[in-house]
């Protein structure tokens, strides 16, 4: 919409948030929740959600918090794609075609894992984004940029629905509450200090050193990957 003659980006927020206002309306009158009997909570404790996790889980979450400090803002990407020289409003549509690839391939990679395993999907995406975060660090060319940054949306695919299915799968049914609690605290507070620190190093040393340090720890998670067993995979023939 950027591109189009008379459209500055309040009217650009603007349009935006209709389908978000759409989806609102719809979850509201159309979403029905059933009434289920009340039960009495127990009082949650994270030294005893911790110790109701299994190993395999927590060694899990190690790897997730690592590739985390190495997983900086999605902003930086962009950033580098203005510093290369693209306008704002080819910035735009590159970000909608990163998400409708991004689209394409969650579908893909929640069907996909059922039969390969959540531990080689989630070794295979990280494995790109390594090799697409070293690629934005050594290349100002625009089309391997281009190539790269849609590429970026196929890592979603095959770690964002993955991850999720894999700690529910490593957590006991009765702690899966407190499991994800842990999960997406590590993520958070691990998520300001990767984009600090990404920050810094694209400032001090520049772009080449900022992305090659996402792309090693992202390696680092990988390797971290190797202590988690393999056999709650579940594997369709």
């Amino acid at each position: 919409m950027l591109l189009i003659p008379g459209i500055g980006l309040r009217n650009v927020f603007l349009l935006a948030a209709i389908p978000a206002a759409l989806v609102m309306v719809v979850l509201v009158v159309g979403v029905k929740e059933e009434m289920r009997l009340k039960e009495t909570p127990r009082a949650f404790s994270l030294r005893n959600a911790w110790s109701e996790t299994s190993t395999p889980f927590r060694r899990l979450l190690v790897a997730v918090v690592v590739f985390t400090l190495g997983n900086s803002t999605d902003a930086f990407l962009l950033l580098r794609l203005a510093d290369a020289g693209f306008a704002a409003g080819w910035i735009a549509v590159l970000w909608s075609l990163h998400h409708v690839v991004k689209m394409a391939a969650n579908l893909y990679g929640g069907q996909r894992s059922d039969r390969v395993g959540r531990h080689r999907m989630v070794t295979a995406g990280w494995t790109i984004y390594a090799a697409i975060y070293l690629g934005f660090g050594l290349t100002t060319n625009s089309t391997a940029l281009v190539a790269l940054f849609l590429a970026y949306g196929v890592y979603f695919g095959l770690t964002e629905p993955v991850e999720r299915a894999w700690v529910a799968s490593l957590a006991p049914a009765a702690g899966r509450g407190g499991a994800f609690g842990m999960y997406h605290a590590a993520v958070g507070l691990a998520a300001l200090p990767a984009s600090l620190l990404f920050g810094v190093l694209y400032t001090v040393a520049g772009p080449l050193a900022a992305f090659g340090t996402g792309a090693g720890l992202a390696v680092l998670a990988v390797a971290l990957l190797w202590r988690v067993p393999t056999t709650s995979d579940p594997v369709i023939a």
